[in-house]
């Protein structure tokens, strides 16, 4: 089995949509644990997108993340500093610890 950790550290646009688009397809294959860990200004990607108003599909990859029960982890300082509150999608907020821990674990890291 294949620890894969996607990092999303950029505010949301069509780069960010895709490599969530792409965790999606990650997680699909057999013997993969994935998880998407958002940070710095990544964070705004789990408030979701409406596509008809931004152009950019985000929440369809995080419910399907959800559904399929994906780790959607955010890092609490990046969220403090923002101001931004998640709710929805499962989202845990991490320690930076946690975080780095994570970064450390054998397995591939995607940013």
């Amino acid at each position: 089995m294949k620890n894969v950790t996607v990092i999303v550290s950029s505010a949301p646009d069509g780069d960010v949509a895709e490599t969530l688009r792409m965790s999606v397809g990650l997680s699909l294959e057999d013997g993969n644990a994935l998880r998407v860990v958002l940070v710095d200004d990544g964070v705004y990607a789990g408030l979701g997108h409406d596509r008809q108003k931004t152009g950019v599909e985000i929440e369809k990859s995080l419910s399907t993340l959800e559904m399929l029960k994906k780790e959607i982890l955010a890092v609490k300082p990046s969220l403090d500093s923002r101001g931004v509150t998640l709710s929805k999608f499962g989202i845990r907020a991490i320690e930076r610890e946690e975080f780095a821990k994570i970064l450390m674990e054998p397995g591939v890291v995607i940013a």
